[in-house]
């Protein structure tokens, strides 16, 4: 029986240390978690306020981009719009120097047709 006495007695001491082991274990998870959602709640409102600073920062680059893409296409139409007239011309010197050499011809074919 003094053995059976001192085993509950080690066992109910045992379960009370577990028991209070187990309580300030779980005090602490649960202390780890409440701190933690603290934490995702601050990043979550820092976020939200840099999302304001995001959008503006993106505007300002597109604007950017945008304003460099129409300089560049004013830059390209206007070269473009160049080489059409001095190839115009080049083509309309072309056709009048054929025109000229066929009127040429012809007006040679006339006098030798006349002559002969």
């Amino acid at each position: 029986t003094g053995n059976a006495a001192r085993f509950l007695s080690f066992f109910f001491s045992s379960r009370r240390r577990h028991t209070r082991w187990w309580e300030k274990k779980e005090a602490e998870r649960i202390e780890m978690t409440i701190k933690k959602r603290e934490q995702e709640i601050s990043t979550r409102q820092r976020l939200l306020r840099m999302v304001n600073d995001k959008n503006a920062f993106e505007s300002s680059i597109l604007e950017t981009k945008e304003a460099l893409y129409k300089e560049e296409l004013a830059n390209f139409e206007s070269n473009l719009e160049q080489i059409r007239l001095e190839r115009r011309e080049l083509k309309k010197q072309e056709i009048l120097k054929k025109l000229t050499e066929k009127r040429k011809k012809y007006r040679l074919r006339l006098c030798v047709d006349t002559t002969a």
